[in-house]
């Protein structure tokens, strides 16, 4: 295996153990229930980790595409932001049920607009980034 693999594998391990380790403070603070502030925190934190691991995942995919001419870690970062905005609407709607906020009844307001709205400009914003790469990698436009 060569170095180039390597280094982008641990930057995906890098990004997931972020998101992980911010899911688990989350589901800590929603099993303790000290307060709802306290559990205002580890869900902004965890949305927060989620887009911090985005970015990390998304570099090493970039360098990873560009070097390697393999896409693979782009499939994973896809899966990563549809799974870890599962797990966000979840929690959102936990929190709602529990009465620590209320998002409204209407749909544009709600917990599935909030979650899917975030999930969906990270899946345009990565297939941006790859669909640039797919264009600048080909050599037609060095003629």
């Amino acid at each position: 295996m060569s170095i180039k693999k390597i280094v982008s594998w641990s930057f995906v391990a890098i990004g997931c153990a972020i998101i992980i380790v911010y899911l688990l403070k989350l589901e800590n603070a929603f099993s303790e229930i000290k307060s709802s502030d306290q559990v205002r925190l580890s869900l902004r934190n965890y949305h927060i980790s989620i887009w911090i691991g985005w970015v990390i995942v998304t570099s090493s995919a970039t360098y990873y595409q560009w070097t390697q001419k393999k896409y693979i870690i782009f499939v994973l970062d896809y899966l990563l932001v549809i799974l870890a905005f599962i797990f966000f609407r979840h929690y959102l709607s936990l929190g709602e049920e529990e009465q620590f906020w209320s998002l409204g009844s209407s749909f544009k307001t709600g917990a599935n607009f909030t979650s899917m709205r975030n999930a969906l400009v990270m899946i345009f914003m990565t297939a941006f980034v790859q669909a640039a790469i797919k264009l600048f990698s080909s050599k037609w436009h060095r003629k």
